[in-house]
């Protein structure tokens, strides 16, 4: 090999270097950016991706506008066996978000952040996600997740559960219109 010859693929070593670190910054940006598009709306509101609502008092406000019910589901995206299964068999699907549409409001407050970060306190991170949708701090949940509680317009308690059974959209979809029919009092939570 000649002498001169490391020497001159320097430059050609740092300019492959140079583009490699563009490119990658450059891609890590676009991701940056799309993962935001994906996210909900910061003002809480539901989106073109989304029909849940993230603050709770907006949800609670287009309730009583519509004349909805107002169906709210404490979840936890990232861990929890049931709220997968039921996001799974029944809010990704589109009859029931149809169903929803005209039916119903929806409210979600997934803790999933709480478990995705192992260093956080969770009781802190709970309260904090529950600060930032605005629950008001007397709202119970009902001991365990997923939690589904519905609401008239009126804030009056139709229906409280910890669903943990209805995974099959056309149970699930039955089930809720009977409750949203009916207007029956409040369900103990099941243990």
């Amino acid at each position: 090999m000649h002498p001169i010859a490391p020497i001159a693929a320097k430059p050609l070593l740092n300019r492959a270097l140079k583009l490699n670190f563009a490119l990658l910054l450059g891609l890590f940006l676009t991701s940056a950016l799309m993962m935001r598009a994906a996210d909900p709306a910061k003002d809480g509101r539901p989106t073109a991706t989304s029909p849940w609502f993230t603050d709770y008092v907006k949800a609670q406000q287009e309730a009583k506008k519509k004349k909805l019910p107002l169906l709210c589901l404490m979840t936890n995206s990232h861990s929890c066996y049931f709220c997968i299964k039921l996001e799974k068999g029944v809010f990704s699907k589109p009859e029931f978000t149809a169903f929803a549409n005209k039916e119903l409001v929806l409210f979600k407050l997934d803790y999933a952040p709480c478990f995705t970060n192992k260093n956080a306190n969770r009781g802190e991170e709970m309260s904090r996600l529950k600060k930032a949708a605005k629950i008001p701090a007397d709202f119970k949940e009902t001991g365990g997740w997923p939690s589904i509680t519905v609401f008239s317009p009126n804030g009056k308690i139709l229906h409280s559960e910890r669903e943990k059974d209805s995974a099959d959209l056309d149970v699930f979809i039955k089930k809720y219109q009977e409750i949203i029919q009916s207007g029956s009092a409040a369900k103990p939570a099941k243990k």
